[in-house]
């Protein structure tokens, strides 16, 4: 009986289901009478019903990413773990459709590109609404928390690391300058 699925990624996500009840230790098992050990009154299916959970959760992060500046959903979704199982489902799609809608991995495919399909749609249109609100609301305050957002993920994604040479460092920050003034220019000039 397996306790737990682990999925390996780069950050923890703990998805917890209910208890199924057909794992049962041994010191309770044995206090059972001979009908309860049956499990009749077990739920042998429960634990698929999130099968979806984490394609979901994918979907909705992913999107998400994709809404707030600075962040890459396809970096969210390798970050999960779940890159190459949307990027295979979605390949499976395809040679479907080349194929005259015949693959015997169909079926699977949609089992992923559904359920993240839909995270990415509650996510697209909660977030957007979210956004909306707060910069109506607290406009400054919800600008401020975007710019933390996106010079976070400007640390995430830098390029350097201990062993890069000095020139790096001056070319990238030098570059990295040049397009700050240039943002800053654009925008005056907009305006």
């Amino acid at each position: 009986m397996e306790l737990y699925k682990f999925s390996p990624g780069t950050t923890p996500l703990l998805v917890s289901m209910p208890h199924c009840g057909i794992h049962v230790p041994d010191e309770i098992a044995g206090r059972f009478t001979p009908a309860a050990r049956l499990l009749t009154d077990t739920d042998w299916h429960v634990d698929r019903l999130y099968d979806f959970a984490a394609d979901l959760g994918a979907g909705v992060l992913g999107m998400s990413a994709m809404v707030l500046p600075g962040i890459s959903g396809a970096y969210m979704l390798l970050i999960m773990g779940r890159y190459q199982a949307i990027c295979a489902a979605i390949d499976v799609v395809k040679k479907a459709a080349m194929n005259g809608g015949d693959h015997p991995q169909l079926t699977s495919a949609f089992e992923v590109l559904v359920p993240t399909a839909i995270g990415a749609i509650l996510s697209l249109v909660l977030l957007s609404n979210v956004l909306k609100w707060l910069l109506y609301h607290h406009r400054d305050a919800t600008l401020g928390v975007l710019l933390g957002i996106l010079l976070g993920a400007v640390v995430g994604i830098w390029p350097f690391d201990g062993a890069s040479l000095m020139v790096d460092y001056v070319i990238g920050s030098s570059l990295a300058v040049a397009g700050l003034a240039a943002t800053m220019l654009l925008s005056r000039i907009g305006r």
